[in-house]
């Protein structure tokens, strides 16, 4: 462990770290002829992280984490009625959604860190998130279409 964090300590100038969480939605969508579960990220949110190496009497003994000055995130409408889904369903183009139902709600966080060409992601928590309103639908539950 300690060969480790020496390691990552004389990379430490060049560590980048953030802070990750994702929400995902699931539907039931029917493309064409084609039914499918359709997982859609809708939000993505980073928190970019410092890493300063801490040292007691001399010796290193870990990393001080803290939230950097910058954050980004972004938001995506839910698949609808009307839109193309044919990249998603393996459909011609131009197929378009014929019936759409919500599913289930996923959060999740991690920690993402990158040195030069190396990156590595660790997931800390996944959740089911409380749903929110579902997009207008062709049908209701219980009749929404189920993949096969």
């Amino acid at each position: 462990m300690l060969q480790s964090l020496r390691f990552v300590a004389a990379g430490a100038a060049d560590l980048k770290m953030g802070h990750l969480l994702n929400i995902e939605e699931t539907y039931n969508a029917t493309c064409g002829q084609h039914t499918f579960r359709w997982v859609y990220p809708i939000q993505h949110t980073t928190h970019d992280l410092t890493a300063t190496p801490a040292y007691e009497a001399g010796e290193l003994t870990g990393f001080r984490v803290a939230r950097g000055l910058t954050a980004a995130s972004s938001r995506r409408m839910p698949p609808m009625l009307g839109d193309d889904c044919s990249r998603e369903a393996g459909q011609p183009a131009g197929s378009k959604v014929d019936a759409i139902c919500f599913e289930s709600s996923t959060t999740s966080w991690g920690l993402r860190m990158r040195s030069g060409n190396a990156s590595h992601y660790v997931e800390l928590r996944r959740e089911p998130s409380p749903p929110r309103p579902e997009p207008p639908s062709k049908y209701s539950p219980p009749d929404c279409p189920v993949p096969a």
